[in-house]
């Protein structure tokens, strides 16, 4: 499940969620959009706290990679 999804499933605001792991609201912003991708131990803490809705490979575009290496 994609973090925008699961925070707005879940009544969150970005900033809520950014108190919870430390992080500014900005970065979870750039989470969202996939503008940035969490480093290891972030993705590992956002597993965490969404009981594993979201997990690491969520934030990996495979398709648009796939994409990239064919094309």
């Amino acid at each position: 499940m994609q973090l925008k999804s699961y925070l707005r499933e879940n009544s969150l605001t970005s900033q809520a969620f950014a108190d919870q792991l430390s992080v500014t609201r900005g970065s979870i912003e750039r989470y969202k959009s996939g503008d940035r991708i969490p480093r290891p131990h972030i993705q590992a803490v956002i597993f965490k706290l969404t009981n594993g809705a979201v997990s690491p490979n969520d934030f990996v575009n495979v398709e648009g990679l796939l994409e990239r290496k064919v094309g």
